[in-house]
């Protein structure tokens, strides 16, 4: 299943990426800077993370609009709550 990209994808992912500044500011002064391929390693595992739970979360939600129970929506919320906790560290 091909998984498209949310137009805020980038926006959340830059928050993500602004997010952990302050944190590698502090180890880059212990270390050297990381490297390019680093990088660009940490940008895709940080992207695949993401749209994992998202689709989660699109798929609880899409359970939960179609079989509207206590448990359903319990379970749609903590997906999505998932998704929103990890798209802001």
């Amino acid at each position: 299943m091909k998984s498209t990209s949310h137009p805020w994808c980038a926006f959340t992912l830059t928050l993500l990426l602004a997010s952990s500044v302050g944190p590698l500011a502090t180890h880059a002064q212990q270390s050297a800077a990381p490297t390019p391929d680093e990088a660009k390693r940490f940008i895709e595992h940080a992207e695949q993370e993401l749209a994992e739970l998202e689709l989660k979360a699109e798929r609880a939600a899409w359970v939960q609009l179609n079989f509207i129970t206590f448990d359903t929506e319990n379970i749609a919320a903590d997906a999505e709550e998932a998704a929103n906790t990890r798209r802001h560290e």
